[in-house]
Parts: C-alpha cells; sequence; structure tokens
C-alpha cells in the first residue's frame, strides 16, 4: 500500500510528495486538548515527513510541558532535516521537563556542535537537567565533555552519576 500523498499517480515517492496524514494531524495540532496536541507531536516524529518541521516547533513551545516535551523529541527524530542552531534554542528555555527532552535528544545530531549545548548544561542547578545533558552525551563521545562527566560521577544523585560513566569508557 501506498503510504505517500501521491500527486502524480506514478506510485513513486517524488520529491514535494508527503507521507499520508501529515496535512491532517497538522490540523490536529490546533486543537484545544492538550492530549490530542501530545499525540499530533508523537505521530508526526513517529512518520518522520521533513513538512512537519513547523508544525512540531509550534508544537515544541505549546503552553503544554508535555505537549512540548514530546514536540522537542519528535523534531529530534527529523534531525537531518532540523537546523540545530534552532532545535538548541529549545534547549535553553522554557520549563524542565521540554528543556530536558530537547537536551536528551541532541545525541540524534550527531555532531560536535549538538554535543556543545549538552556540555554547557553539565553545570546548571537543575539536577533533572544535569541528568538529561548526561545522557545525552553518553549516547555519543564528545571528548570537550570528558572532564565533566567526570565530576557527575560524583554526585549526590545517582541517577545523574549512571548515565554519565558511559562515556568514559575506551
Amino acid at each position: 500500500p501506498i503510504t505517500f500523498l501521491d500527486a502524480n499517480g506514478n506510485g513513486e515517492r517524488d520529491p514535494g510528495e508527503h507521507q499520508a496524514g501529515v496535512a491532517e494531524l497538522t490540523t490536529l495540532s490546533a486543537d484545544s486538548d492538550p492530549t490530542v496536541r501530545t499525540t499530533v507531536a508523537f505521530a508526526l516524529g513517529e512518520i518522520g515527513d521533513a513538512s512537519s518541521i513547523e508544525t512540531l516547533f509550534k508544537l515544541a513551545t505549546d503552553s503544554n510541558a508535555t505537549v512540548a516535551s514530546e514536540a522537542a523529541e519528535a523534531l529530534s527524530k527529523l534531525a537531518k532535516d532540523v537546523p540545530l542552531a534552532r532545535y538548541a534554542a529549545l534547549t535553553t528555555s522554557g520549563e524542565d521537563g521540554p528543556r530536558g527532552r530537547a537536551i536528551r535528544f541532541l545525541f540524534r545530531f550527531n555532531s560536535d556542535p549538538a554535543s556543545a549545548p549538552a556540555t554547557s548544561q553539565l553545570s546548571t542547578d537543575s539536577a533533572s537537567i544535569r541528568q538529561e545533558a548526561a545522557e545525552s552525551l553518553a549516547r555519543r563521545r564528545y571528548p570537550p565533555a570528558r572532564a565533566q562527566p567526570v565530576r557527575l560521577i560524583d554526585a549526590a544523585a545517582p541517577p545523574t552519576r549512571a548515565p554519565a560513566r558511559a562515556p568514559h569508557r575506551p
């Protein structure tokens, strides 16, 4: 079965043709129910069509933290098509939940410039943000962060200690 909108009827996905359902989900992204918006963000992330990026950025700044968190993760699944600078802005402001989720999934950008924002969050006052940064850095080798997770290993919060160990394995 065809899972995309085949505008020219040739049975192949051509440039400009989008996955089926994206337009309908985009419409639902304005629903007043945060559960609907959360589900939209999740679904758009799973579909992975770049045409949903603007909708996901709008949801990433939603007043509901659950919606914003889900949208941040969904955007990270589209890392190859999302401008890192725009995504990184999600890691510096807002509530800890959505901000932490954006930090956690920086590793999906698979680059040193993407690991730098996670490294900068290792010294924040928020234990949950430090934990998310350590988790992101544990998934991708980034030498400039190497000295900072060592300090986290000595931290009192066990959830922060465990993920911080992975970058130090040879």
